[in-house]
């Protein structure tokens, strides 16, 4: 199973990339740890999820072809 990981913003120079593929991972949970495994830094900035163009909250099911975008979430100070 494949899936591929689009980085916006300050979490493309965190990452070092815009993109990145993985495989093997089977939940939104599971590719956010092992973001935080292969970025540290990616854990000090909000951001949310997105799979295949439509945001998701909570630990969803992946599947081999989802395309996931990260964006940064500003906040108000």
């Amino acid at each position: 199973m494949e899936i591929k990981v689009t980085f916006n913003g300050i979490l493309a120079d965190i990452a070092g990339t815009r993109m990145k593929t993985y495989n093997g991972i089977a939940s939104s949970a599971e590719l956010e740890m092992r973001l935080s495994d292969d970025f540290p830094g990616i854990q000090n900035y909000g951001y949310r999820i997105s799979r295949n163009s439509e945001f998701i909250t909570g630990d969803l099911t992946l599947k081999d072809g989802d395309e996931i975008e990260l964006t940064n979430q500003f906040r108000d100070i």
